[in-house]
């Protein structure tokens, strides 16, 4: 069983600056932040944001995000390898070692399995030469890759130490996987878990993910059996809060941040 769990906040789930953000994570005992591409955007840089991760003792847990990568047919791989390039040039900066990306939504986009382990080992190559990891999502609207099963069973097959699953609770639950299927994925396969809960009420999955995430023990799913899983199984990852909901941005940062900490010590009681 893995030991003490480490726990992040999603920048995604505030309406803060930065600085907002890394302060309430500490004050509340969080172990770091799951950064964005945009939380570097002027007039933030990546080298202040890596300074401001380190001054408040903060790791990354994840960043985020790459779209569309594997069987894309209207970009090249050249120039989507020119992407991932630029999103790892400002990991290094910030510290991240690890890259998210999510499974293709691309109408376009190319079906066959070969293509799109192809592209993902291509990927994970560029990865292991910078030292760092590719966690591949798939989103419950992704085009091919929609459900853990098929996500796993294709992370499986390419069979890269630098390729391995973002497990997304929302994602898992929306496309019907049951609990017991984490017991299948290898554990150092699971390179970072992200926590939510829903109440779907016939919506459409992107809007509820978007807009309407709920803190685990708050919706109709057994978040709290995921986690607990995987942690049994061995996982000594991340586990991040990626709560989207458009009323909880409005709550005081520190109030959310309490909110947070709360929900993880009742899924892991004295292990945080």
């Amino acid at each position: 069983m893995a030991e003490r769990v480490r726990v992040t906040l999603n920048t995604a789930s505030f309406a803060c600056p930065l600085d907002e953000v890394a302060r309430v994570a500490k004050a509340h005992g969080f172990d770091g932040i799951e950064l964005w591409a945009r939380d570097i955007e002027p007039p933030l840089s990546a080298q202040y944001v890596g300074e401001l991760m380190r001054s408040h003792g903060l790791g990354v847990s994840a960043f985020q995000v790459l779209r569309d990568f594997e069987g894309n047919e209207t970009s090249g791989l050249h120039a989507r390898l020119a992407q991932a390039e630029a999103l790892m040039h400002a990991m290094a900066t910030i510290g991240a070692d690890t890259l998210l990306v999510c499974a293709n939504t691309d109408s376009h986009s190319s079906g066959d399995r070969k293509t799109q382990a192809a592209d993902l080992r291509a990927l994970a190559d560029m990865a292991a030469a910078r030292q760092l990891r590719i966690a591949f999502e798939p989103l419950a609207w992704s085009r091919w890759l929609n459900r853990y099963e098929d996500a796993w069973a294709c992370v499986e097959q390419i069979n890269h130490p630098a390729l391995g699953l973002t497990v997304d609770s929302f994602h898992w639950f929306w496309s019907g996987t049951p609990v017991a299927f984490a017991r299948q994925i290898a554990a150092h396969r699971c390179f970072i878990v992200q926590l939510s809960d829903a109440r779907p009420e016939g919506r459409a999955a992107i809007e509820v993910a978007r807009h309407d995430r709920l803190f685990p023990g708050e919706g109709v799913w057994l978040v709290d059996d995921l986690a607990r899983t995987f942690h049994a199984a061995g996982f000594d990852g991340f586990y991040n809060l990626e709560v989207f909901n458009d009323s909880y941005r409005t709550l005081a940062p520190d109030d959310f941040a309490a909110r947070a900490a709360r929900s993880f010590h009742q899924i892991f009681e004295d292990q945080i």
